[in-house]
């Protein structure tokens, strides 16, 4: 079963966009540093520029940036741009069966399901991207990249 890494590296992204202040980053740059596709970077900002978090300039002069600053931006709203669907998926279990636990399992396991994505919500809706970067930013942060970025 694999896990989506889209948010990781959406939050990740932009993280790195905000460092750049208003430059214009390109896809190629940010894919080489969080090691991924560009065609996977450019997929995200198609996401990301719906529910307008950046926006983005095609071209060879082209890239993106923030449209919003790090303070106003959550990670819940990062989290809804990118990830499709619940955080587990359900099963179909045999329906041809006297057991309980068979005929019972999806609408316990979907009141579960709703539990856990309320959290989520809670959860992310309080952690805005410049919380991420103050984390980072204790941390050593090399404004060297940024620059290299553009070159």
């Amino acid at each position: 079963m694999a896990n989506s890494s889209r948010f990781a590296i959406a939050v990740h992204t932009l993280a790195l966009m905000s460092n750049c202040k208003s430059k214009a980053v390109k896809s190629e740059y940010i894919a080489c540093l969080v090691k991924t596709n560009a065609v996977v970077i450019r997929r995200l900002f198609c996401s990301l520029s719906k529910v307008d978090l950046i926006e983005t300039q095609s071209g060879a002069s082209g890239g993106s940036w923030l449209k919003k600053d790090a303070e106003n931006i959550s990670l819940w709203e990062i989290y809804k741009a990118v990830e499709t669907g619940e955080v587990f998926s359900l099963h179909k279990p045999s329906e041809e069966t006297n057991c309980q636990i068979s005929c019972n399992i999806a609408e316990v396991l979907t009141d579960i399901q709703t539990r856990i994505d309320v959290a989520i919500e809670k959860s992310l809706s309080q952690i805005m991207l410049s919380d991420v970067l103050q984390k980072l930013k204790k941390e050593t942060f090399n404004d060297e990249i940024c620059r290299k970025l553009n070159e």
